[in-house]
């Protein structure tokens, strides 16, 4: 969690990883910038499928791949 919050996202990048996320069929629940349990989960389904370290939270490799559009690599 201190690694995303040390990403300082505001709201409007909140809701674009959401949007990511839904785009994805991750199924991150609304994409209203909050991150809640759909959320965390859509997360670890995201991180896994991309075979990096699955903890619910954003870090900077997680952040990039996603906003690429990266899945399953």
């Amino acid at each position: 969690q201190q690694v995303e919050n040390a990403l300082q996202l505001n709201a409007l990048t909140a809701r674009l990883v959401e949007s990511r996320l839904a785009a994805m069929d991750m199924n991150p629940g609304a994409v209203d910038g909050t991150f809640d349990g759909e959320t965390r989960r859509a997360l670890r389904r995201f991180q896994e499928a991309n075979g990096i370290g699955v903890t619910g939270y954003l870090d900077e490799r997680t952040l990039v791949l996603l906003l690429a559009g990266a899945i399953g690599n």
